[in-house]
């Protein structure tokens, strides 16, 4: 019996997955994704997390997976050697003490921000937002907003598990 999904039930996912993210953006969701301008005013889209289509999220993931070969500070370790915090990712980026080329501008160093649009909008659409002047640092800045929207909505729901109640602790009875 093989384990893989049929074509046509891929393809529903797909288009109930687009929908999902057309329904967010019209009805102004938690999960809408937020646009950024080129300096031609071309819009691109950063989409939430939650809503990356496949290739976005196989992208994001390969991504972080090439960072874990990136140089890093040295870690916090106590006395006896075990490791406390892991060093944090050496900016500019380096792997193997060699500094990290740009995808877009191959003579320039890469950034994080433009790793993130690539991995967002593929290389050949990264490349086209980079033409039309989109400035790449807005990409973390979205999604910061994107979180931010979430953690307000946290704090003003009741039924959020991350809220206090309001209810006191019950006393102890005799």
């Amino acid at each position: 019996m093989s384990n893989e999904i049929p074509a046509e039930v891929i393809d529903r996912h797909t288009a109930h997955a687009e929908e999902a993210r057309e329904q967010a953006d019209e009805y102004d969701s938690l999960l809408r994704g937020d646009i950024i301008y080129g300096a031609n005013g071309e819009p691109f889209e950063v989409p939430h997390r939650d809503l990356f289509s496949n290739a976005q999220q196989r992208r994001w993931d390969a991504m972080l997976a090439e960072r874990q070969d990136y140089d890093r500070e040295d870690d916090i370790t106590a006395s006896d050697g075990t490791v406390i915090r892991r060093g944090d990712i050496l900016t500019p980026f380096r792997k193997n003490k060699k500094l990290v080329k740009s995808q877009i501008h191959p003579s320039e160093l890469a950034t994080d921000a433009e790793q993130q649009a690539i991995a967002i909008w593929g290389l050949d659409e990264a490349k086209r937002a980079d033409k039309a002047g989109v400035v790449f640092n807005e990409i973390p800045v979205a999604f910061a907003k994107q979180a931010r929207r979430i953690r307000k909505w946290r704090e003003a729901d009741s039924k959020s598990a991350d809220r206090d109640s309001g209810v006191a602790a019950a006393a102890d009875s005799d």
